[in-house]
């Protein structure tokens, strides 16, 4: 008995006794379940995996790029996906940015430091200096690593110092194939080494271990020195861009892994399709000829020695006696083959994120409305790209060049302000409106309605509101040193001004004016 049990005791409190009351059996719950994790006789083949990512790439990254340089060589679904890539995500010109300046002290530079850098950048993209082989600008570099990306699902660029160059920075490529899969090992320091590339203990990207030379180059007489050397890279000094799809994904996969598959197997579908209506269309029948009958000699042999049959319209050809004609009559193309296509294609459309009539060219059945929907969601995705493409390939090359510049003292920062420079505006490509009046009136009623601002509608086009502002002056100022006069047109959308009295008494003056008809007289009207 407790303490308090005895205390409560002496003053004659006593516990309840307890009353045990009988269990009950309720209904038998069934255990919940998921459907996609039975086990059945219709599942037996859908096995998944639970091993990471690196795990599945190590032995099959090589074959996957191996397959997607085929196709991009050798099928036109594919070289049209990596030429819609290019198109879309970097354009004609490429990203471009613009640095902000600015009089107060929220920015590092003001608006001259700003323009004079913004110049010099844009001398460098131009400029043979911007690659180690004097070959390519900016745009033709963008291209080319999205294009890269889109076979090999990597791109990684070196980034040299260059003391021929009045910028000491350039660029340099690395093939895929020089990082090898199947480097990996453990380090004394609690680092390791994945797939080429070396990680400190917690996890950083600190140096890339690719080969010197690109081991699958088999070039007749090209010199092989360095073949099978190894280098380490510090990992500042490469920009490696590739989409992560998985958590602890070190290298990239190509962008059309999910359909590699089934544009194979497309591909051979019609090539098989191709040559048995060629077949079809060629083949007339064959010539049985009778045991012991007289042979069929036709119109002679060809070189190897098969009879030869001219065949012209409203002719008939008299065969010997016993000889039977059995026509062979295969019917292709398949009358199914176009619609069969058309779901194959549009499984690869989505594999890739395009809409079908993008990928496949057919705008038969599309009108305006599923045109523009599909349009609006497919411009998403490209938008989506761009954001990874600037973030994992442009903002890395802008960063070392302008710490290159600050290293020489070519522009008014420090190094370590170079380093987090941030105030710049990256001006990815921009596409035309599917209905151009009717957005633009749209977007005259939000300015008016102000919740819209004009600065938001340029950055929509592409462009900065300064810059504009720029533009606009100069052509006034143009236009009126040539003493032409730019034509007032009506805005889409806008609502003329409301006149005042004066000038709505003018106009009832000059409604009520007499004017003078041909006899001389006047009438008022």
């Amino acid at each position: 008995m407790s303490l308090v049990s005895s205390i409560a005791g002496f003053f004659g409190y006593k516990p309840a006794t307890p009353q045990h009351l009988p269990l009950t059996r309720g209904p038998r719950v069934a255990g919940r379940n998921y459907g996609a994790a039975d086990q059945n006789r219709l599942t037996m083949d859908f096995q998944g995996t639970r091993v990471s990512a690196d795990t599945s790439l190590v032995n099959q990254l090589c074959v996957m790029r191996a397959r997607s340089r085929k196709l991009f060589t050798d099928e036109p679904y594919a070289r049209r996906y990596t030429r819609l890539i290019e198109k879309n995500v970097a354009g004609p010109a490429g990203v471009q940015l613009s640095i902000s300046g600015g009089p107060d002290a929220e920015y590092l530079l003001s608006q001259a430091e700003a323009a004079a850098i913004e110049r010099r950048w844009k001398y460098w993209i131009c400029s043979p200096w911007l690659m180690v082989s004097r070959k390519g600008n900016w745009s033709q570099v963008q291209r080319k690593a999205l294009r890269n990306c889109c076979i090999d699902g990597e791109v990684f660029v070196r980034v040299v110092g260059d003391e021929t160059s009045p910028y000491f920075i350039a660029l340099d490529w690395f093939a895929a194939d020089q990082f090898d899969e199947q480097f990996n090992s453990s380090l004394p320091n609690g680092g390791e080494i994945r797939m080429s590339i070396e990680f400190d203990s917690k996890g950083r990207r600190v140096a890339y271990h690719p080969f010197k030379r690109n081991p699958v180059d088999y070039l007749p007489g090209s010199r092989t020195r360095g073949m099978g050397e190894r280098i380490r890279v510090p990992a500042e000094e490469v920009i490696h861009f590739h989409l992560d799809d998985l958590i602890q994904q070190s290298r990239g996969v190509p962008w059309l892994f999910a359909t590699i598959a089934r544009i194979n197997m497309l591909g051979g579908y019609e090539e098989a399709e191709l040559v048995a209506s060629r077949v079809a269309a060629s083949k007339m029948g064959f010539l049985v000829n009778p045991e012991g009958g007289p042979e069929y000699t036709g119109d002679g042999q060809d070189a190897q020695g098969n009879t030869i049959t001219e065949a012209q319209p409203g002719t008939f050809e008299s065969l010997p006696f016993g000889t039977e004609l059995k026509s062979f009559d295969p019917q292709h193309p398949n009358g199914n083959f176009a619609a069969f296509i058309k779901a194959m294609l549009r499984g690869i459309s989505m594999g890739g994120d395009v809409s079908y009539h993008t990928l496949s060219g057919d705008l038969e059945g599309v009108n305006y409305s599923s045109a523009r929907v599909g349009l609006l969601d497919e411009r998403d995705g490209y938008a989506m790209l761009q954001d990874e493409f600037i973030q994992g390939f442009c903002l890395p090359v802008f960063r070392s060049w302008l710490i290159a510049q600050a290293t020489i003292k070519a522009v008014p920062l420090s190094v370590d302000e170079a380093r987090t420079f941030s105030q710049i505006v990256w001006r990815p490509r921009k596409w035309r409106s599917v209905d151009p009046v009717k957005d633009i009136a749209a977007d005259v009623q939000s300015v008016a309605l102000r919740v819209k601002s004009r600065t938001q509608i340029v950055a929509e086009s592409g462009g900065t509101f300064p810059a504009t502002l720029a533009e606009l002056e100069a052509e006034e100022e143009a236009i009126e040193a040539a003493g032409l006069m730019q034509p007032a047109t009506p805005i889409p959308g806008s609502v003329p001004p409301k006149k005042g009295k004066e000038e709505e008494d003018d106009e009832d003056e000059e409604q009520v004016k007499p004017k003078p008809q041909k006899n001389g007289r006047f009438s008022v009207g």
